[in-house]
């Protein structure tokens, strides 16, 4: 359900990489 909620976790393969990545670029964006 949190997969398809969002889109962008949803495009990647892995439901906890992808968790992963958006923490990732929050980093990255600060």
């Amino acid at each position: 359900v949190i997969t398809q909620k969002k889109g962008k976790t949803a495009a990647k393969p892995s439901k906890k990489g992808g968790r992963k990545t958006q923490a990732s670029k929050k980093a990255k964006k600060k």
